[in-house]
């Protein structure tokens, strides 16, 4: 999971734990339900049903931290895996376009 922080998927899924016993066995009763609805729709050769609208899981705020910049390596305080404000104004590519980045050799220019 190169790139990803863990803490935040554990927050992630803490968030979405039920609270009791009830709640989890009522989540599984649902989507059974869903399930086995899909499948005779499915067999009958129909368009599955629409999902219901249920309650949104609330998104946590992104953790800001004493962190180091994704690319020079300065403190600053942001989510992790971020530009500071120097690298962000010098950049205005986003770092996950990896089709952006030179492709450089040991041959090219900018090794040597």
């Amino acid at each position: 999971m190169k790139g990803r922080d863990l803490r935040r998927v554990t927050t992630d899924v803490e968030a979405r734990r039920p609270a009791s016993l009830e709640q989890a066995a009522e989540r599984a009763h649902r989507g059974r339900a869903l399930v086995e609805q899909a499948r005779l729709a499915a067999r009958a050769g129909q368009p599955p049903p629409p999902l219901p609208a249920g309650p949104a899981a609330p998104v946590p705020a992104p953790r800001v931290e004493a962190t180091a910049c994704a690319r020079c390596y300065r403190p600053h305080e942001a989510p992790p895996n971020t530009l500071c404000p120097v690298c962000a104004a010098d950049d205005p590519q986003p770092l996950d376009d990896l089709d952006a980045l030179p492709i450089t050799t040991p041959g090219d220019t900018a090794w040597s």
